[in-house]
């Protein structure tokens, strides 16, 4: 496994997001995963193959390939190049100063 770093950002808006909300429950854990393993992965978001990827998570391809399908219906993933989660890179990218005092008055 390559080195990755061990944590991804997991924002808190997530809970009020209706394109992550309206799931049904296994997508939802299913689109936690992928964002887990593209962070494992440090590719800008960009997934392992499919086969790794289904192998890792303990399920069958095609089953995968249809939960793949369906959270690319909503935009939480595409299929270019093989398979990323949508703004991955720009969503775990460093915040800057301005950001994160913007994001702590906010939070006030």
């Amino acid at each position: 496994m390559a080195k990755s770093n061990y944590w991804i950002k997991l924002y808190h808006e997530i809970l009020d997001d209706p394109k992550m909300a309206r799931l049904p429950d296994n997508l939802y854990r299913r689109a936690i995963e992928l964002f887990l393993l593209a962070g494992e992965n440090d590719a800008g978001g960009l997934l392992p193959p499919l086969d790794d990827m289904a192998w890792r998570l303990r399920m069958n391809e095609s089953d995968l390939l249809a939960d793949m399908e369906q959270l690319a219906q909503v935009g939480i993933v595409n299929e270019t190049d093989g398979w990323s989660v949508t703004n991955f890179a720009k969503r775990q990218g460093v915040s800057s100063n301005a950001e994160r005092v913007n994001n702590h008055r906010q939070a006030k």
